[in-house]
């Protein structure tokens, strides 16, 4: 094409060694039915390729139970759940790109013995365990074809990410673990008195979480955009000299050249989470009357915040001094412990929960009953836990600031600019960037929950209820 006298001709200069090698990974065409498209304006070529995969994903369930009585009065009963669920998840190339293996295991299981002690007495002991096990592992994952594609600043033995706007990408799928675990001892002791059945005891919640963050080995991503092959002159009007055509440049043809306008990498180790949930509580089931019966009662519980065995937790502090700036507002590190603070949230020992209800026998036939109960929220990994796995793991990302003009880097060159920022604990080694915040005096969570029901024996084959309830409030 000819424009203002000079001559633009819609040809690469050259490809890249790496970019042949990582487009050897694409499947050839094969589709030439009613549904391919060619594009006019640009000649690109759509619906050109058709794939039917088969993927894997099976369900195993078990349950297993026994009872064992250690004497009349005392019985000892085991229950375990189990479930597997190996699964292959394919995408639209080839494995392994985008392929994974997946693995989610859970356990649940309980322990309990049952003694009744005398005929006024009952002591309830049980241990409760249970697990989620998963395991998302992408299938180039230590094979070596990542690293043969000869990208010099890969930081894995995977796949990388390769990203080209409206184009199918190459991706090595998704890395994570978790492994959680809940420990759950208990025992409640049962007294009748008289007109009262009382109800004491406690259990101690315990929490590990041995786990990683959601892909968190991403080797390199690289983004090609299209804008490093564009002809901003040819785009301009034709009354101003240009050849006014509605767009030029190709995602594709920035890849084949090798010129990348967005990178990242980050490999980040399992971290270990911990946290603790103490709690007990006291109830009174009063029979006042025949036809009434107060219940009263109050928990109580400690929340622990999340700890982390190996420090690997991080977080923005808005009390610590930045060493930068010398102003207040800088990144809290698990193992520096900066300020006093060992942990995301300080423990919250002041959490009592009452809860009152009745049963009122209003005439033969017709029953109300109401009560009112604060409960709150325990502390999960997913809502509260947002800054484990923070701390290591070192990590970077670049985009092009030019506008277009200059590459970050090519695709087969060593690029000693991309910041791969390795593990720190200097508080301002982020100064500049987006940070999670995790307030160290979080409070706990509590709803308020109200309920009446008030129901009546119409006859002796019919009955009418009407219930209300409301509540879910929540409170700090």
């Amino acid at each position: 094409m000819t424009v203002g006298g000079k001559t633009y001709i819609n040809k690469l200069p050259s490809i890249d060694p790496v970019a042949v090698k990582i487009q050897a990974l694409y499947p050839l065409p094969n589709y030439t039915g009613p549904l391919l498209t060619v594009n006019a304006a640009t000649g690109i070529t759509t619906n050109n390729y058709y794939y039917n995969v088969r993927g894997s994903n099976p369900f195993n369930k078990y349950f297993g139970r026994f009872d064992y009585d250690l004497t009349s009065k005392n019985r000892i009963t085991g229950s375990v759940t189990k479930r597997d669920n190996p699964a292959l998840v394919v995408g639209s190339l080839p494995c392994p790109i985008n392929c994974e293996l997946g693995d989610v295991d859970s356990y649940n299981s309980q322990l309990t013995d049952v003694w009744n002690i005398s005929s006024r007495t009952i002591n309830e002991a049980r241990f409760g365990y249970t697990n989620q096990l998963n395991f998302y592992t992408p299938q180039s994952l230590g094979t070596g074809l990542g690293p043969s594609l000869g990208l010099p600043y890969l930081k894995a033995d995977i796949l990388p990410s390769v990203n080209i706007s409206s184009y199918q990408g190459i991706s090595p799928s998704t890395n994570a673990i978790y492994k959680e675990h809940n420990y759950d001892p208990s025992d409640v002791v049962t007294m009748i008195r008289g007109k009262h059945v009382l109800h004491f005891g406690g259990e101690y919640l315990a929490f590990q979480d041995n786990s990683t963050a959601w892909g968190n080995i991403n080797a390199t991503t690289i983004g090609f955009t299209g804008v490093y092959t564009q002809c901003t002159f040819c785009q301009a009007p034709a009354s101003a000299g240009g050849g006014g055509l509605a767009s030029t440049g190709n995602a594709y043809a920035d890849f084949l050249v090798g010129s990348i306008q967005n990178w990242s990498a980050n490999v980040a180790p399992e971290f270990a989470g911990r946290q603790k949930a103490p709690q007990m509580f006291v109830q009174d089931d009063w029979k006042l009357k025949s036809n009434l019966t107060l219940n009263t009662g109050l928990r109580y519980q400690i929340m622990e915040g999340w700890k982390d065995t190996k420090g690997n937790q991080r977080t923005f502090d808005p009390t610590l001094t930045n060493t930068a700036t010398g102003t207040l507002g800088a990144e809290w590190y698990g193992t520096s412990k900066a300020g006093g603070r060992t942990q995301l949230q300080n423990n919250v020992y002041d959490t009592f929960l009452p809860r009152v209800g009745f049963a009122y026998q209003y005439r033969p036939g017709g029953v109300a009953r109401g009560g009112y109960g604060m409960y709150a929220y325990l502390w999960s990994l997913d809502t509260y836990g947002g800054d484990e796995g923070a701390a290591f793991g070192p990590k970077g990302s670049l985009s092009d600031k030019t506008n277009g003009v200059t590459p970050i880097g090519q695709i087969s060159a060593a690029n000693p600019q991309f910041p791969y920022i390795p593990n720190v604990t200097d508080n301002s080694a982020f100064n500049g960037q987006g940070v999670n915040y995790t307030d160290a005096n979080t409070p706990v969570t509590k709803i308020h929950q109200y309920n009446l029901t008030v129901e009546q024996q119409i006859c002796a084959n019919m009955s009418a209820s009407v219930a209300y309830m409301w509540g879910a409030v929540p409170s700090t």
